[in-house]
């Protein structure tokens, strides 16, 4: 399995020089490198709770990361084949410079400003930037409930990325990203009703909920204050959801949906958080009535999709991108009615007032009352992208037009189904790119960079090799 693998580091007993204060405060962290594991010490590091005081051996530290840093050097060339005898001592040299200035200069800084408990996964994640390697974990045994199925084919969402940097500062490691995966079952637990051996299944961004909640009765589970992600979060057991970058996958069969014959696993799994995440709002804020006409911000993982389920429903599409050399791809091979360069001031004053809602999947910060002044009364913008930052939002014209602001996130396990069905009845998948499991850590540079077209998709089933039977 593609993942990362822990490595705890612990605080020491340690005497502060301004109190005489004894402090043994344990401190864990994990890395995201496989070959790591015993390459790093302890490191002396102490943050006593008797003073405000709080030191770190700074000289110890930084011999310590410069040694880890080349022999990571040194694992990632020799796995790459790119270790000569002739390079070796060159490229080495080079990398022990570059850790050298960045450990003075960096660290002694960051040490200034920042508690120990912020400086040293701070320091990890950066200096090994957030790498996926194999990892090693044993699945849950099938439950009465429980559906197991070998995975074939997991998406790789903007997400995914957001989690392995640890940029909305709820991730924890080990962490196996994928929440868009399908395969087929290899076995069913005593009391599962829908699924049997064969079957083709997916699962989405959720494997559990507490079933008691008004939102559950409301077959609204993703809205459940007790929901349980599939990957970084604790189940119900107690251990660690992992995600699809797997060779098999175990969960409740009421969060496994059904993959109808038709619908290619392969551009169907982003389906699972891509289109579900713009299926539901067009279905719930009433975009989907033919006829209206709706908007489409961003012409990326999710706004190929939403473009596609929203001719399937009859709707009149506009797609809105800040790249003018998206018009072609919108409108002749996605099939979307017209196309607006939001940084075009002619071409958005032109179209005001004529949106009966948008789609907006964003997610990086952008103004929105360019966006608000294209609805018409009573329209409304929801939102679906994630930024990290909070935008702007300009209440008068929301008054003058009774306009809406909203927000959406994925979908219900039923409406999942229900989306999943509607796919595979027009002939509707993601447009992807198909790589191999060696390639992923590529991918999620390319990703970091919107280069891809639309969605990468790992193909499991054919390259990672299983180490147990499934």
């Amino acid at each position: 399995m593609s993942a990362l693998r822990s490595h705890k580091l612990a605080r020491p007993h340690h005497v502060c020089q301004h109190c005489a204060a004894t402090s043994s405060q344990g401190l864990t962290m994990y890395v995201s490198t496989a070959q790591l594991q015993g390459l790093m010490p302890p490191i002396n590091t102490h943050n006593c709770k008797s003073c405000t005081h709080s030191s770190i051996d700074i000289k110890h530290l930084c011999i310590r990361l410069l040694l880890l840093q080349l022999r990571i050097f040194y694992l990632k060339r020799k796995i790459n084949g790119r270790i000569s005898r002739t390079n070796a001592p060159k490229e080495g040299l080079w990398m022990g410079c570059q850790g050298l200035l960045w450990c003075s200069l960096s660290i002694q800084f960051l040490q200034k400003v920042l508690s120990p408990t912020l400086f040293l996964p701070l320091i990890w994640s950066v200096l090994l930037a957030y790498n996926l390697n194999d990892f090693e974990q044993q699945c849950r045994a099938t439950g009465e409930k429980d559906v197991a199925f070998k995975v074939m084919y997991c998406g790789i969402c903007h997400s995914d990325l957001h989690n392995l940097k640890n940029e909305w500062g709820t991730s924890t490691y080990p962490l196996v990203p994928g929440h868009e995966i399908v395969g087929v079952v290899t076995e069913v637990g005593s009391k599962v009703q829908k699924f049997k051996v064969g079957d083709k299944v997916g699962v989405g961004c959720m494997v559990g909920s507490c079933h008691s909640c008004d939102n559950c009765a409301n077959n609204l589970e993703n809205y459940c204050p007790k929901m349980v992600l599939t990957y970084k979060v604790k189940y119900y057991d107690g251990t660690t959801t992992y995600g699809g970058y797997c060779d098999k996958m175990v969960a409740d069969e009421h969060f496994v949906v059904r993959i109808p014959d038709n619908l290619p696993l392969d551009g169907g799994a982003p389906l699972l958080c891509a289109g579900i995440t713009v299926y539901s709002p067009l279905k719930y804020f009433g975009l989907d009535k033919p006829g209206m006409h709706a908007g489409v911000v961003g012409l990326g993982g999710l706004g190929h999709v939403a473009v596609k389920f929203a001719k399937a429903m009859g709707v009149k599409v506009t797609v809105i991108s800040t790249s003018p050399n998206k018009k072609e791809e919108a409108i002749e091979h996605l099939g979307a009615d017209s196309f607006l360069v939001s940084r075009n001031q002619d071409e958005m004053q032109a179209a005001t007032n004529t949106l009966d809602g948008i789609i907006d999947t964003v997610s990086a910060p952008h103004p929105l009352l360019p966006l608000i002044g294209l609805l018409k009364t009573n329209g409304k913008l929801v939102l679906v992208g994630a930024p990290d930052k909070p935008p702007e939002l300009p209440i008068f014209p929301l008054l003058m037009g009774r306009k809406i602001v909203a927000g959406s996130a994925i979908g219900g396990m039923k409406e999942t189904q229900e989306m999943i069905n509607f796919a595979a009845k027009h002939n509707i998948s993601a447009d992807i790119e198909v790589i191999p499991i060696d390639y992923v850590n590529t991918a999620m540079e390319r990703l970091s960079k919107a280069d891809v077209k639309y969605r990468f998709v790992i193909d499991i089933g054919n390259t990672l090799k299983s180490t147990s039977s499934i």
